[in-house]
């Protein structure tokens, strides 16, 4: 009779490993689609701007991949990002060629960044650059050849093609600026991005500007044809040449095509006081921003800048 109970008792026993198994593996797959629905859907465009999956504006500082790791794997410093300054999103710059690091050797850390913004209500928008005011067409091409498919799918994430590509006079960014030559190349960027994330939204031009007014700028964007404005916008800084182009161009301008304005720094000239408004002329035009503060510290962002644009009426949701 004793091997018979250790026989029914075995059998027993490999029931229940079997529905613990299940068990295990239906949770695995629970908290793998819990961690997928998490992460935020996409950015689209909606009233002349770029807005969140929920209609809200977006509202970002700026991180950077450098030499480490850094905080791209810290939940804390995420969710002090998110929870405590309110903010849903960050500017991702990530350089190739100064630093000797190419895009390839960079994954790992912009994976990180990527997996943690996910996971803590943001999106992240990848940007590459080189020296402000001029870029590589090769590196750019390099890099949106491996970026762009590699989170494709990933719905809170989108790019910027690349920073400040064009400098001169009067200022930087002034639409003459984007010649013939560089429009075309510029195309030829977006092409690569597009194959490579059919859905994803792109940022271009990202002008260090927006010079001189709304028709000029209008009709150079016009020249780049094929673009799927659906999911592209017009990116743009907001600096002296942006601060002269004013709010009714910038209204103009929106009317025609999408805009996002991903930079502008509070405290890059203190005598000029008109750029520590900057970011409440976004927040009156309802017109997504990034702050340049956020690099590295902030401080400012969390004790000046923010607080100041609550004392002028300018409030949000954490869950935005």
């Amino acid at each position: 009779m004793i091997p018979v109970v250790h026989q029914l008792l075995a059998f027993h026993l490999s029931i229940i490993s079997c529905l613990s198994a299940a068990l295990f593996f239906g949770m695995v797959i629970f908290n793998f689609s819990s961690a997928e629905a998490a992460e935020r859907g996409r950015v689209r465009v909606q009233n002349g701007s770029v807005y969140t999956d929920r209609g809200t504006m977006i509202r970002g500082s700026t991180m950077a991949v450098l030499y480490g790791i850094g905080n791209a794997k810290n939940q804390s410093y995420w969710q002090y990002l998110n929870k405590t300054l309110k903010l849903n999103a960050v500017r991702l710059g990530v350089k190739t060629g100064q630093i000797g690091r190419n895009v390839r050797q960079q994954l790992e850390t912009i994976d990180h960044m990527v997996a943690s913004a996910g996971k803590n209500n943001m999106y992240v928008m990848i940007n590459n650059s080189i020296q402000p005011g001029s870029y590589n067409l090769s590196q750019l091409r390099e890099f949106w050849s491996v970026v762009a498919p590699r989170y494709a799918n990933r719905t809170h994430v989108f790019y910027e093609m690349t920073n400040e590509p064009v400098n001169g006079g009067p200022v930087w960014g002034n639409a003459a600026q984007y010649t013939e030559k560089v429009r075309s190349e510029l195309k030829s960027i977006y092409d690569i991005m597009r194959r490579g994330a059919p859905n994803t939204h792109i940022v271009m031009f990202t002008a260090p500007n927006l010079f001189p007014n709304c028709a000029t700028y209008a009709e150079m964007i016009a020249k780049v044809k094929g673009i799927d404005w659906k999911k592209t916008s017009v990116g743009f800084h907001h600096y002296q040449g942006t601060q002269r182009f004013g709010e009714t161009n910038l209204r103009c301008l929106r009317q025609k095509y999408p805009l996002i304005m991903t930079e502008t720094n509070y405290w890059m000239r203190p005598d000029v006081n008109n750029l520590r408004t900057a970011l409440n002329l976004y927040e009156k035009l309802d017109m997504s921003w990034f702050s340049l503060d956020g690099r590295g510290d902030n401080r400012r962002l969390q004790y000046e800048i923010i607080p100041q644009l609550n004392r002028d009426g300018h409030y949000w949701e954490v869950a935005n």
